[in-house]
């Protein structure tokens, strides 16, 4: 982060705390939960994601395990994004 391109969204990237993340936006008339609501529903699609399992179950068994939590993930046939190449 501190030898990244100062004008790229990618330096203003920070952690946060209760203040920075919940009671400053709240403060602005800004709802957090919505927001990050509202950039799963926008950026979030199965086409997108992948997914490493390991563990000692059987095949079959870790599907069974897996797939129904992630069988619901809508594919919403995003086209993937470009890496920045000015960070």
């Amino acid at each position: 982060k501190h030898v990244s391109n100062q004008a790229h969204p990618f330096s203003r990237f920070w952690t946060g705390n209760r203040e920075t993340l919940l009671d400053g936006p709240r403060s602005r008339g800004m709802d957090p939960r919505a927001a990050v609501a509202d950039f799963h529903a926008r950026e979030y699609s199965a086409n997108l994601m992948g997914l490493a399992v390991y563990s000692r179950h059987s095949l079959d068994e870790l599907e069974a395990m897996v797939r129904p939590r992630f069988e619901p993930v809508v594919n919403k046939q995003l086209a993937p994004l470009e890496p920045a190449k000015d960070v």
